[in-house]
């Protein structure tokens, strides 16, 4: 399966059910986040979380709950991201990776001076990055 990452913006007490994925990152929250996995017990995460499951398991239904939080932003899809399972290792850096950074489709791209988020979409050279979070 092609590696592929999305985000959902949450507000407080908003509840959101995601679609099948094998990753899971809660991006930024404010306060408390829970995470309902195939329909299990909620697990209590914060900012900067990660849940990723091998393929081709997926979590099917994972139901993201903000608790106290004015608000969060998860990023969610098939893919890793800090390496394996379809996607690229997780690089950072300044600025946007966009003809700057060389990866393969899948791999995840911090910007520590911007905190934004992209994932490489298409090709194996220093372009076709796509930002998620600005």
């Amino acid at each position: 399966m092609k590696p592929f990452f999305s985000n959902s913006v949450l507000g407080a007490s908003e509840e959101r059910t995601l679609p099948p994925c094998t990753a899971i990152k809660v991006y930024s929250a404010t306060g408390t986040v829970t995470i309902r996995f195939n329909d299990g017990d909620a697990v209590p995460a914060k900012s900067g979380d990660v849940f990723e499951t091998p393929w081709p398991m997926q979590f099917e239904k994972a139901l993201v709950i903000t608790a106290a939080a004015s608000a969060a932003t998860v990023i969610f899809g098939v893919g890793s991201f800090g390496g394996g399972a379809g996607g690229g290792a997780g690089l950072y850096g300044t600025g946007s990776p966009e003809a700057a950074q060389t990866a393969d489709p899948g791999t995840t791209y911090y910007d520590t001076s911007g905190g934004g988020f992209w994932v490489k979409a298409t090709g194996t050279g220093n372009t076709g990055w796509v930002q998620l979070i600005a």
